[in-house]
C-alpha cells in the first residue's frame, strides 16, 4: 500500500498537465471489497490451512478471493451500466 501510494505521489506530480478524475466514492468501495476479501481468506486459511494439500489450497484461495472481489464490487454497486454491457459481451464473444 505504502508503494503504490508512493508511485501514485510520482505519477501524480509528473503528469500534472494530464488531468485524471479520482473517485473517492470508487476508492472506497475498492478497499471494502479488498477487506471482505481479506477477511474471507483469513478466515479460510485458519480453517483449512494446516489440514489441507498446498496447491489445491492456494488455488482455491485464489478462486475464492476473485469471486469475492467481484461479487463485493458487484454488490457495492461499483460498476457503471456502460461497465457491465462491456464485460457482458466481451465474455460473449463465443457466442452468437
Amino acid at each position: 500500500l505504502v508503494s503504490y501510494f508512493i508511485v501514485f505521489l510520482l505519477i501524480r506530480r509528473t503528469l500534472a498537465d494530464w488531468p485524471v478524475d479520482y473517485e473517492p466514492e470508487t476508492i472506497f468501495k475498492s478497499l471494502a471489497a479488498s477487506l471482505a476479501m481479506g477477511v474471507i481468506l483469513y478466515w479460510m486459511s485458519i480453517l483449512l490451512g494446516s489440514r489441507s494439500f498446498k496447491l489445491i489450497f492456494i488455488l482455491s484461495q485464489v478462486a475464492v478471493g476473485i469471486a469475492v472481489y467481484c461479487l463485493a464490487l458487484l454488490a457495492l454497486k461499483t460498476f457503471s451500466r456502460e461497465e457491465l454491457l462491456y464485460l457482458k459481451r466481451a465474455f460473449s464473444l463465443g457466442e452468437s
